[in-house]
């Protein structure tokens, strides 16, 4: 299956993430890090961790591990405030995301993507 995407950029931020989480993922997915979140839409499983994912695909790493939510599911607590996304729904005049529906539809949103996001890998620096 193949996953889409949430964004049309990623593993950017001072400093950029992309480049050093690229060297790391060289050596092969590394599940001791987390799985990554992914959210199952009419469309098909959505990537909430849009670089790790990106990376992997780039550096042609065959597995990765991660969770599928539904829609529906409740985001675990103080999520919404760690990624940034109460401050990303205020500028938007949107309530604060409850679920993993919400909070993905705020992320395509932003990236003026449809919530069934993109096939397309995100565009991420170079390095690493």
């Amino acid at each position: 299956m193949t996953l889409r995407f949430s964004q049309r950029t990623a593993g950017g931020g001072t400093p950029p993430r992309a480049p050093e989480l690229r060297g790391k993922l060289r050596d092969g997915w590394d599940p001791s890090k987390g799985d990554v979140d992914l959210i199952r839409t009419d469309q098909g499983l959505v990537t909430f961790d849009n670089t790790r994912v990106a990376l992997a695909q780039e550096l042609g790493i065959p597995r990765i591990t991660g969770v599928v939510h539904n829609m529906t599911d409740a985001l675990p607590a103080g999520f919404a405030q760690q990624r940034g996304l109460v401050r990303q729904a205020r500028e938007l005049g949107l309530p604060e995301p409850k679920t993993w529906g919400e909070a993905l539809l705020l992320r395509t949103l932003r990236n003026k993507l449809p919530i069934g996001g993109t096939a397309d890998r995100p565009r991420m620096p170079e390095g690493g």
